[in-house]
């Protein structure tokens, strides 16, 4: 039983790990257009642009984060490495594909 509740405690930390990571993710996103605009003096962006840039912000830095915000980076790091592999891989298939 103790293999369970280790593993148990393990998959906790790394689902609490992910869930913080998509919070700060989503944070950032959120706040992005506002910190451009007050403290660099950028106009505001479109909704679409907006919109556009968060999702790939998103799906690139919740990977990153995770990396950041695990205990065992030397697991988490090879799989945020696929992941944001995967991700620049579809977004550079549909660049090719729709330009």
């Amino acid at each position: 039983m103790a293999d369970i509740d280790h593993i148990d405690s393990r998959r906790r930390r790394q689902v609490r790990s992910l869930w913080l990571a998509v919070g700060t993710s989503a944070a950032l996103v959120a706040l992005a257009p506002i910190v451009f605009h007050t403290v660099f003096g950028f106009p505001w962006f479109s909704f679409q642009s907006w919109l556009g840039a968060g999702c790939v912000t998103f799906a690139v830095a919740v990977p990153a984060f995770w990396t950041a915000f695990s205990r065992r980076s030397d697991f988490t790091g090879r799989m945020a490495l696929v992941a944001v592999a995967v991700i620049l891989l579809v977004a550079a298939f549909i660049a090719w594909r729709f330009h």
